[in-house]
């Protein structure tokens, strides 16, 4: 399910390098088990939407925990 959710992203070609990351990263404890969640619009030819993703280090390496776009009609 993941590699579909990212060709799919690849079949609508180059977003618009005119984005914004918004997100905070948090820490339970000091620099102890640090998540956070990120989002961005990204805007292609045909549609645009908006991406979420979230990521945490519960052990030794980064991990993304949940991921997500919803799509918007385009602007007429």
């Amino acid at each position: 399910m993941d590699q579909q959710f990212i060709d799919s992203l690849a079949s609508l070609g180059m977003p618009d390098h005119n984005y914004n990351l918004t997100g905070k990263l948090e820490f339970d404890n000091y620099f102890l088990s640090p998540h956070g969640t990120f989002q961005s619009i990204l805007t292609f030819s045909d549609r645009h939407g908006t991406i979420f993703v979230n990521v945490a280090r519960p052990s030794g390496i980064w991990l993304v925990t949940d991921f997500g776009i919803t799509w918007e009609r385009p602007p007429e």
